[in-house]
């Protein structure tokens, strides 16, 4: 597909549904994501794994992921309404904001993954997006550096 429209991001789920961690998964998942990763870095994408409901993709699991693959060229999509139904916006963001590089926004009201707009649901988004602002910021001065 990159080879016909040009895009920077593929987004990636490891699962479906509420998966709990089973290690043949996350092999299967590895299988998968090791051939990918090859073709999309060639092709100037770069794949962000996003964070779902369920232990299969917490931000722990999917974190534990890349430290045991040694897949370093993949990023995190971080879902804010699906950390609001996990453990929470800002630990799950604290946990994955190493290796975020882009974001899914939509509300809920903590029960069920309804894709509200911004401020329909129960997320603080104060709080969400001073969080995202705050590790903006410190990429860019990170980027200034280099």
């Amino acid at each position: 597909m990159a080879e016909r429209i040009p895009f920077r991001y593929l987004v990636q789920h490891i699962c479906s549904g509420r998966e709990a961690l089973d290690p043949r998964k996350i092999d299967a998942a590895f299988g998968s994501l090791e051939i990918l990763h090859i073709f999309a870095k060639h092709r100037g994408v770069t794949i962000a794994l996003e964070n779902t409901p369920g232990e299969l993709s917490s931000p722990e699991t999917l974190d534990q992921f890349i430290k045991d693959t040694h897949l370093n060229d993949l990023r995190f999509c971080f879902d804010i309404g699906h950390a609001h139904i996990e453990a929470g916006v800002a630990p799950s963001f604290k946990q994955m904001k190493e290796r975020v590089a882009t974001v899914h926004i939509h509300d809920n009201h903590g029960e069920k993954d309804e894709h509200l707009l911004p401020y329909e649901g129960t997320i603080d988004w104060d709080e969400a997006l001073g969080a995202l602002a705050k590790a903006l910021m410190a990429a860019s001065c990170l980027l200034c550096l280099s």
